[in-house]
């Protein structure tokens, strides 16, 4: 019936000038994300300072994680998955050396491995781990103050450990920065707590693990937490009524809980002021990173053909978090939200006072706050 009204050629001339409109939209937002991409300019040494990043084993936050550990900081991974962390950071695993070379066995100590877990490597059953080929960050940063912790945000009582271990271990904090993130897209989740996988991941955990490292933040003023959020936010809306929305798309509630991070960082400085902590959070950028690991196909296809092709790298993206962590000229900025190392403006009720008040009181219920627990 449309050819009957509308020509073969007329109808080869409509698509191919949809082609081109769709081709040239995607070159002016290429060119709109190389031209905007914004640089950490800051040549700050950070020697003598502490710094924790989440989820810091691929992406972004492997990539602030280099950074961080060049300017000579103490790193502190803080990953579910230890493995990857210990990898990255530089260790490789050799078994039974002993067996074959009793010499080198005598030799070992926690200083020649470089290892966080030395208790647990023991002559008698010969396990011997060496820096090696794969030592990544030691290697590039020539930095040995990097460890591993265990950390997973999903689960509270992960959280509550890797604080107590945190307190217990270390005797200053300067930064924390809250980089890990998760997302699905059809899969519902549920944890452990009874919490929705996406939320308790990217706002439940953060929240927690921010109250229980407080003090410690407070007694290493001027401090500094950092919250990766994302632009996203602007599709989404907290519902107060429904914060742990156990039924709801997992795709739409990554974008929920972007807003969430902008709503926590605004009150949390709001909370802070005059206390020598200061929240920022930011927008990263659109990038390829793990984050996009669950979309399934073949939505992943084309999902991936656009970062890959058209965004920025996990480096790009890093630099507005190495940014904010490190700059001298954020120095006291606080509650502010940034985007390519510049501070960008909010929209879609995100900043309302009122609203980021009831949700934080709503969130302490959530990640069950004890009396004995630090107060913000």
């Amino acid at each position: 019936m449309l050819l009957k009204i509308v020509s073969c050629t007329t109808l080869c001339y409509l698509a191919t000038a949809a082609s081109l409109g769709v081709l040239l939209l995607l070159l002016a937002v290429y060119f709109y994300a190389q031209y905007t991409l914004g640089i950490c300019k800051s040549k700050t040494n950070m020697a003598g300072k502490t710094v924790i990043i989440t989820g810091c084993t691929s992406g972004i936050g492997k990539e602030t994680a280099r950074d961080i550990a060049k300017r000579g900081a103490r790193l502190i991974m803080a990953c579910r998955n230890t493995d990857a962390a210990n990898k990255l950071k530089g260790i490789n695993i050799y078994f039974n050396v002993c067996k074959y070379m009793p010499v080198l066995c005598e030799t070992i100590t926690p200083e020649v491995i470089s290892i966080d877990n030395y208790d647990t490597v023991t002559r008698a059953n010969c396990m011997v781990m060496l820096l090696g080929e794969e030592q990544e960050l030691i290697k590039e940063s020539n930095n040995n103050n990097i460890i591993v912790r265990k950390l997973d945000l999903s689960l509270l009582s992960s959280v509550r450990e890797f604080a107590e271990q945190i307190n217990r271990e270390e005797n200053k904090l300067d930064v924390l920065i809250h980089n890990a993130g998760t997302a699905e897209v059809f899969r519902k989740k549920v944890t452990e707590d009874g919490l929705e996988m996406t939320m308790a991941t990217n706002h439940y955990g953060p929240f927690l693990l921010t109250h229980l490292l407080i003090d410690l933040l407070r007694r290493s003023k001027p401090s500094r937490i950092v919250v990766v959020a994302s632009s996203l936010y602007v599709f989404a809306r907290v519902n107060l009524n429904n914060i742990n929305p156990t039924t709801t798309l997992p795709g739409y509630l990554y974008y929920v809980s972007k807003y969430a991070n902008i709503m926590f960082t605004l009150e949390l400085a709001r909370r802070l002021e005059g206390s020598g902590v200061t929240a920022n959070c930011l927008h990263p950028g659109l990038m390829s990173t793990g984050i996009w690991k669950n979309v399934p196909p073949p939505m992943s296809w084309l999902v991936n053909f656009l970062l890959n092709n058209l965004c920025k790298t996990p480096e790009q993206g890093a630099q507005t978090t190495i940014h904010l962590a490190t700059s001298e000229e954020v120095e006291g900025v606080s509650g502010k939200y940034f985007s390519d190392c510049r501070e960008s403006s909010l929209c879609c009720g995100v900043a309302d006072p009122s609203k980021g008040k009831k949700f934080w009181e709503l969130s302490e219920g959530i990640v069950k706050l004890q009396p004995t627990d630090p107060k913000i």
